[in-house]
């Protein structure tokens, strides 16, 4: 057995008991998913079988490789295993690069660490094969590029790649498929299948339970505890957990009435809702940057009511308040040293000067719109899961009370039936407050469930512009059509 989990129990110095008695194995050839909503302990117990909590835990139990408690292990012999042997892919790819190192560096970095051996040329071929075997083609500019000047679905498919380079035993994916594209997505999993098909063994960590069905066996949690385990079909076909249940029925989403960038041009009109759909690096964020004020365009402007958003100065504060942005990466968004409650009571402090009572009664609102428990608001972002993060990301947003909201793949961490609760919400709201809504996804599922206008872009180009209003006969593009049968849209 390459991976065997014994009554891992995992609590906070605090007391709070984050996992209690998870126990699981894994061989090689084998993949196993972890799936359950966000903040249900998944990415806790990678992090223990990783090796990477902090003193703020206390843990119990045995992780087992290939016999070995890593647990007990002397930090020269896990400094052996971890990278070598065991890979990690982390769920947020923006903290995974040194920010002042160019991404070729970086990688051969990573493969030097275990193989100091191999010879410049050997490197240089070992990176370029593992990068196109993601899908990254574009291989001078990726390797010269610094973090922050490519997507996040791209960093995402590097990381992917650094896991790969030294041909790990064993593969932690934890949200691995979270900011890729659909058709990048399908493409992953299958790479995914044929390395478990090479012998290696991959423990896959999900709240998407579609993703999880090209897994071998499923286990559900819920609340720090396994609710349910079985193989990939059984879970599917035969599902005894009521909470199991729930994360099928919130596999589909329900859709309306199914009978850097290229000079664009686009009108958006007040109170209605956009989306802007693409693959990872079609220039779907950089127009979102230039949206909200964040990017100055090199030519053109945005204008609003008439008035140019970039001049000879700043963009003005005021435009700031009426057109948030919810970015993909809600980690390096909020303060590590704000408490959530602060976090989103700052707008409210700058843009509408209202007093401390006010202030937190607004804020336990938004935390309630937002699906976040009123305790939160005293805890700090790293005491939060990925999804947990960007819920407050999108309450703090929404405390400023915008003309324009953006959301740029702002969904990504949540599961699914989160995922449906919060774009209801969110669709209810801009209802209600008559706000434009643009979404920035590579998922044309939810861009046809939100959307009454779809902007498809490839290549940092717009190829398409389509009024929607249930009908996926407008889209003509062929572009568009492979979108929309990625996504799982099959009337096609």
């Amino acid at each position: 057995m390459f991976l065997d989990v014994r009554d891992l129990t995992i609590t906070l110095k605090t007391g709070e008991e984050i996992a209690e008695d998870i126990s699981f194995s894994i061989d090689g050839g084998e993949m196993l998913s972890i799936v359950g909503s966000s903040g249900a302990g998944k990415t806790t117990v990678c992090k223990a079988v990783m090796g990477l909590l902090s003193s703020n835990y206390s843990i119990s139990g045995e992780v087992l490789y290939r016999g070995e408690n890593l647990l007990h292990c002397s930090k020269k012999r896990l400094q052996a295993i971890y990278g070598k042997e065991i890979c990690y892919i982390m769920q947020n790819p923006m903290t995974a690069f040194n920010p002042s190192l160019r991404i070729g560096r970086q990688l051969e970095k990573t493969c030097y660490l275990h193989n100091p051996q191999i010879s410049r040329q050997e490197l240089q071929l070992l990176v370029s094969n593992t990068l196109q075997q993601l899908g990254l083609v574009d291989l001078k500019r990726i390797l010269k590029s610094y973090p922050d000047a490519l997507s996040g679905g791209m960093l995402q498919r590097i990381m992917i790649a650094a896991a790969l380079i030294n041909q790990p035993t064993i593969l932690v994916a934890d949200e691995a498929t979270t900011a890729i594209d659909a058709c990048n997505r399908i493409e992953l999993m299958q790479l995914l299948r044929q390395l478990c098909s090479g012998g290696m063994a991959i423990l896959f960590v999900t709240h998407d339970l579609r993703a999880a069905s090209m897994a071998d066996r499923i286990l559900i949690m819920n609340d720090g505890q396994l609710v349910e385990a079985g193989t990939t079909e059984q879970i599917f076909n035969e599902p005894k957990e009521e909470y199991t249940k729930y994360l099928l029925s919130a596999c589909t989403l329900e859709r309306r009435g199914f009978v850097a960038v290229s000079p664009v041009s686009i009108q958006f009109i007040d109170g209605e809702r956009y989306a802007i759909v693409g693959e990872s690096g079609s220039g779907k964020t950089t127009l979102a940057r230039m949206i909200a004020g964040l990017q100055r365009p090199t030519t053109g402007n945005i204008y609003v009511d008439g008035m140019p958003v970039y001049g000879k100065h700043k963009v003005h504060t005021n435009y700031f308040k009426e057109v948030q942005i919810i970015q993909q990466d809600s980690s390096s968004a909020l303060d590590p040293k704000m408490s959530v409650g602060r976090s989103i009571e700052e707008p409210l402090l700058c843009f509408f000067h209202l007093d401390k009572g006010e202030r937190k009664k607004r804020c336990h609102d938004l935390m309630d719109l937002c699906n976040l428990p009123v305790e939160y608001y005293s805890r700090l972002p790293a005491e939060l899961s990925g999804g947990e993060q960007k819920r407050v990301a999108i309450a703090r947003a929404l405390a400023a009370e915008p003309k324009c909201l953006i959301f740029d793949e702002a969904t990504n961490g949540f599961d699914l039936p989160l995922r449906k609760k919060i774009i209801e919400d969110i669709v209810d709201l801009q209802r209600k407050l008559a706000f434009t809504l643009i979404f920035i996804t590579h998922d044309m599922e939810l861009a046809v469930v939100i959307a009454d206008v779809i902007l498809v872009m490839r290549n940092s180009t717009l190829i398409e512009q389509v009024e929607f209003s249930g009908d996926i006969s407008v889209f003509t593009s062929e572009y568009s059509k492979t979108l929309l049968y990625a996504s799982g849209i099959t009337d096609i």
